[in-house]
């Protein structure tokens, strides 16, 4: 497709196919994102395609999957070129880790994912089915590990309007209540459930239980993210991210998370 060269085939669905690519002047490899082919080039998954490109390629973060390049191929049909993520998905090291993984170490992938978060809503996109299988953890040096959510299926664009409720979805944990009754999904809080969830799956193993053995900070924090309704959630990202910061050393934190709002 263009300058990019399919090398294998590692993922996607019957709509959307992900390819490893490299590109054929430079040699740097790609994920090549493009519709199956059965799909036309005006079909919803076209469209979705593009939805995602635009949410990746509009709100640029180093905790977001970056988006190199797009275009269609000659028969109309469009593509997205993103950058490859070399790591083990959130939803394998919860599998590896039945019984949740470091405080410090949740603390620190959640922060990640709380900032990335911020900069989707700023740009007026809102996730809605945000789960561990959507967020790649990356080696950096040492013990330092990068975060990054990548594609999105279920994404919104607020400025294009015209989101639909999510009903190609089975049961998912991360799903926010709202959501699983029908409601379009375009309040951020949604995002705040689902992040709530993968906390807990990342301290304790489990989307639902008893939180009692797990720190005050990190129970409240939960009781709050995970809360029912949108209105008892926390109201920003910022919220999110200052009762999460008191996981984590004082070293760690920024002075303004020192004292939650």
């Amino acid at each position: 497709i263009g300058k990019y060269r399919f090398v294998s085939r590692f993922g996607g669905d019957e709509h959307v196919v992900r390819y490893l690519g490299e590109h054929t002047t430079i040699g740097r490899q790609v994920e090549v994102h493009c519709i199956a082919d059965d799909q036309a080039a005006d079909s919803d998954a076209a469209h979705q395609l593009l939805t995602e490109g635009r949410v990746f390629g509009g709100a640029t973060h180093r905790n977001l999957q970056s988006v190199v390049d797009s275009g269609r191929d000659e028969g109309g049909r469009p593509y997205v070129i993103f950058e490859v993520l070399r790591g083990e998905s959130l939803e394998e090291l919860i599998a590896a880790n039945p019984r949740g993984i470091d405080p410090l170490r949740a603390a620190r992938i959640v922060v990640q994912l709380l900032e990335a978060l911020r900069a989707l809503h700023e740009a007026g996109v809102v996730l809605r089915t945000l789960s561990p299988a959507e967020v790649m953890i990356e080696r950096v040096t040492g013990k330092e590990e990068l975060a990054k959510i990548r594609r999105i299926e279920g994404a919104v664009l607020l400025i294009e309007g015209g989101a639909l409720p999510i009903t190609h979805l089975g049961y998912t944990p991360c799903l926010a209540p709202e959501l699983r009754r029908g409601d379009v999904g375009t309040d951020p809080r949604v995002d705040y459930y689902s992040i709530g969830v993968i906390l807990r799956m990342l301290l304790t193993g489990r989307a639902r239980g008893d939180d009692e053995t797990l720190s005050d900070v990190a129970r409240r924090a939960l009781a709050r993210a995970c809360a029912e309704e949108p209105d008892e959630r926390f109201a920003s990202c910022e919220g999110f991210l200052q009762a999460v910061a008191l996981i984590l050393p004082p070293d760690d934190r920024e002075a303004k998370e020192q004292i939650p709002m």
